[in-house]
């Protein structure tokens, strides 16, 4: 492990760029592909539900169509944020 330090405007900055890097196996990447898919897969159903479901309510095909790009982007961001956070904790 490197233990070179300097000291820049008060704050101490640590040199990693030659510490060993851990290879994942490929187990835990098989495992990160089926999850990425099931996000995907979901996210893909919660935005046609979105989108169905608006456009029974009266609204026009584009108002429907943002509905669910909206419901799918939401519900991206929120499955990755729970993924990373599952992913780092593990």
């Amino acid at each position: 492990m490197n233990t070179e330090t300097a000291k820049f405007l008060g704050v101490t900055v640590v040199d990693r760029s030659r510490e060993e890097v851990m290879n994942p196996s490929p187990v835990h990447l098989m495992i990160l592909a089926l999850l990425l898919a099931v996000v995907t897969l979901f996210c893909i159903l919660v935005g046609a539900a979105a989108g169905l479901l608006a456009r029974l309510d009266g609204a026009t095909y584009a108002s429907a169509l943002l509905r669910g790009a909206l419901a799918f982007a939401g519900s991206a961001t929120l499955g990755l944020a729970l993924l990373t956070f599952v992913l780092t904790v593990l």
